[in-house]
């Protein structure tokens, strides 16, 4: 039956076979360290220093289907398949090891949701308003906080020409994956996921309706809202207000 859960996975996004014959030939006995090869419309010897991975390390976790997805599944239920999983940042996929047979969720609006290592993601809608422009996108999301308003990290990373430094082995200069960290808030269960950029007008607005006891909590305990740790903080503090 689980072999079925990907297969339909994997069909439902339409996923190639060059992609799923290199997952399939993932080694998954330990870490995957050193130099990611690309395929497809590069050349088959061009390296990038670095790896595209969150953490190389395979690490167990459960994967959490929405309802009504699988025909085995109830109505009103939720599937769940415990196995070994890492985050492909570049290719923004979570890889899946179930019985030596290692499988890319290709359809991840059929995911509730992914716990790793302490680590809960889902996948969503985002929203980036620039220059009057309102641009939309989908990516996995960290939970930071999670209750009434969530704080969400998207982890990601970028190749960048000569961003390879000397202790990858290489000479420097080289192509390399360049991680990169941003967060954004969720006002709401459902609602658009949204890149949070200023802090202090973000939280005047998402905790409006506790803005004395936020501002009070900020204050007294001298919390820095521009650091990450922070704002975490103050949204598990909002979160918490009514529990």
């Amino acid at each position: 039956m689980l072999r079925r859960v990907f297969i339909i996975l994997l069909l439902t996004a339409g996923i190639t076979s060059l992609v799923y014959s290199q997952i399939k030939n993932v080694n998954i006995g330990g870490s995957f360290n050193g130099t990611f090869l690309l395929s497809g419309s590069v050349e088959s010897d061009y390296q990038i220093a670095g790896s595209p991975y969150l953490s190389d390390t395979w690490m167990f976790g459960t994967l959490e289907m929405k309802e009504g997805i699988l025909e085995e599944s109830p109505a009103n239920d939720t599937f769940e398949i415990n196995g070994l999983f890492r985050y492909n940042l570049y290719a923004q996929e979570f890889e899946m090891v179930y019985n030596r047979d290692t499988f890319a969720i290709s359809a991840p609006f059929n995911v509730r949701r992914i716990r790793i290592s302490n680590m809960d993601f889902f996948y969503g809608l985002f929203v980036e308003r620039s220059n009057r422009k309102t641009y939309l996108g989908s990516a996995y999301f960290q939970i930071l906080s999670s209750g009434k308003r969530k704080l969400l990290m998207r982890h990601g990373t970028k190749i960048k020409s000569g961003s390879a430094p000397v202790t990858y082995g290489w000479a420097e200069g080289g192509d390399a994956f360049v991680p990169f960290r941003q967060l954004y808030y969720q006002e709401s269960e459902g609602s658009e996921v949204i890149l949070l950029k200023n802090r202090k007008k973000i939280i005047r607005q998402l905790f409006a309706d506790r803005s004395e006891e936020i501002e009070k909590f900020i204050r007294s305990e001298k919390i820095n809202i521009h650091a990450e740790a922070g704002l975490v903080r103050v949204f598990n503090y909002y979160n918490n207000l009514d529990s």
